[in-house]
């Protein structure tokens, strides 16, 4: 019973993160992976070689397509799927 679970929330973990990653560009994941550090726009931007403006419309995107409203949301929602 115990490692139906366990199989069970690993094919769920599997699913929710290949997903994630079928939405979302190489950049994007590359941004969110960034955001989930806690780096500021201006501070993934450097890491990046981009602009901050570059990231907001990147962060926007990827609200979007993750359908959260937030930086923080977006964050739990990455690490939940092992990002």
């Amino acid at each position: 019973m115990t490692n139906i679970f366990i199989s069970q929330n690993i094919n769920d973990f599997i699913s929710r993160r290949n997903k994630l990653m079928d939405i979302l560009t190489p950049r994007e994941l590359e941004v969110l992976h960034l955001l989930t550090r806690g780096l500021s726009n201006r501070e993934i931007a450097a890491e990046l070689y981009l602009s901050p403006g570059t990231i907001r419309i990147y962060l926007s995107n990827i609200y979007v397509k993750l359908d959260v409203s937030s930086r923080t949301q977006a964050a739990i929602m990455a690490k939940e799927c092992g990002i």
